[in-house]
């Protein structure tokens, strides 16, 4: 059992979109430090903030984040995450941006991270 807690399975590239820079810096160390354990030792961890004034939403504020990792893994690494993902990649994009009222009050518990 422990040999498949501990296996290598999981995403290529996760990236996580957040609320603001501080929460991006938080989870892109977070995951990165979990290599190994949480996720693949050879993932990609991407985290970006939603900087869309008054927010962009579920729906554009998942696209916008995509377009915000795609530039941020090319400016890091030279990579088009797109064309990874055509060459048959596995991606994982989590949206914890806004203020999470859907579910509320378990946001609120966790201030909103």
């Amino acid at each position: 059992n422990v040999a498949l807690m501990e296996g290598n399975k999981g995403y290529d590239v996760n990236i996580v979109c957040t609320s603001d820079g501080n929460q991006a810096l938080y989870w892109e160390q977070k995951l990165s430090a979990g290599r190994g354990t949480v996720i693949p030792m050879s993932s990609v961890v991407i985290a970006v903030d939603e900087d869309w004034d008054g927010g962009a939403g579920n729906f554009l504020g998942t696209l916008y984040a995509w377009q915000k990792a795609c530039a941020e893994h090319k400016a890091r690494t030279g990579e088009d995450l797109a064309e990874l993902l055509r060459a048959g990649k596995s991606m994982a994009l989590f949206h914890t941006a806004g203020k999470g009222t859907r579910l509320a009050p378990v946001p609120g518990g966790e201030n909103n991270n």
